[in-house]
Formats: C-alpha cells, sequence, structure tokens
C-alpha cells in the first residue's frame, strides 16, 4: 500500500498532492522552468494520480494525459485543465466500461464518464462525438471547450499498457503538450 499513489485519498498516508506541487517547486528552484507549460502523465496508478493533480493542481498544470486510467476525482474546483488520455478497449486492470469485481468504488466509474465529466468541468459543449474510422484506433472528444479540449484515443484490442505499435502514445502526447500553455 506505501508503493502506491494515495488516489483515492486516504487519511493517515502521505498527500501526495503536495508531493507534486513541493516536486514542481524543487525543479524550478534548480532548473530552468517555463511555469506556464508544466505537463502532467502517468501510466495506470500513475495516471489516476495525474487525474487528481489536475483537480488540484490545474493552476500550476497546462494539460495532462494520463495513460490507461483517467479518473474523475471530483468534486474539482480548480481551473480547466486540457485532457488528453488514451485507453484499450481490452484492459483487464483497469476495465474501459468500469465496475472492475471486487474493487472499490474508485473502480466502478468507466472511462467515458470520467471524460464526460471533465468535459463538463472545461465547459465543453455537447455529447462526445466519436470518430470511428477503420482500424484499432477511434477518438471521442468534445466541441465547444476552447482552449481546454478533452479528448481520448481509444484502441481496439489493446489491453493494460502503454503502446507504440498502433499509436504512439508519447508522440501523440507529446504534439497534444507542446500545443497548450497555461
Amino acid at each position: 500500500e506505501n508503493n502506491r499513489w494515495n488516489v483515492p485519498v486516504q487519511t493517515g498516508r502521505a498527500d501526495d498532492v503536495d508531493y507534486v506541487s513541493d516536486v514542481i517547486d524543487h525543479v524550478a528552484a534548480h532548473a530552468c522552468l517555463d511555469a506556464s507549460r508544466v505537463y502532467m502523465t502517468g501510466f495506470s496508478g500513475g495516471g489516476r494520480m495525474t487525474s487528481l493533480a489536475a483537480c488540484k493542481l490545474g493552476s500550476r498544470l497546462a494539460a495532462v494525459a494520463p495513460v490507461s486510467a483517467l479518473r474523475w476525482p471530483g468534486p474539482c474546483d480548480g481551473p480547466r485543465v486540457p485532457v488528453l488520455t488514451f485507453h484499450g478497449l481490452a484492459d483487464p486492470q483497469n476495465p474501459y466500461d468500469g465496475h472492475a469485481a471486487g474493487r472499490g468504488a474508485e473502480w466502478d466509474e468507466s472511462v467515458p464518464d470520467a471524460l464526460a465529466a471533465w468535459a463538463r468541468h472545461n465547459g465543453c459543449k455537447g455529447d462526445a462525438i466519436l470518430d470511428d474510422p477503420p482500424g484499432p484506433l477511434s477518438t471521442m472528444r468534445y466541441d465547444g471547450c476552447g482552449d481546454y479540449e478533452v479528448r481520448m484515443i481509444r484502441i481496439d484490442g489493446l489491453g493494460h499498457t502503454w503502446t507504440r505499435t498502433e499509436v504512439d502514445t508519447t508522440v501523440v502526447m507529446w504534439q497534444f503538450f507542446k500545443s497548450h500553455k497555461r
């Protein structure tokens, strides 16, 4: 239990949101840092932590991109944050449709529900738009978000992994990050 992020937050455990904030401060004190271009990503548990940090540290983050783990840790009263997420439709660890058997309530939420909550938070308009061309990749996104886009790249047949085959997650994520500034 002590080797994973404190998400969902449990009293009596380390405050990992404060830790992330302290890391940003430490890097800024020891390296040249453009505070308007601080980004966060994480895979699995790190993605859940990224979702929580976006909610609690939105004023410090220019954009986030959780992989295989988008969550809505609301209520979230922080500022809007652009969100890009990647999720395999065959992920057994963090199921796309939620409802992971034998796990806590935080595992009930589906990825589309979490995406919709971020879209509401970011002021997006309307329902999700699904672009589903032939092949393993599809995109679910929202319109009317201004500079605070909310988008998911879904990968058919992909399990719990950071992919470079169906889509190069790192390259796409970097393009997303470069296009956003706080």
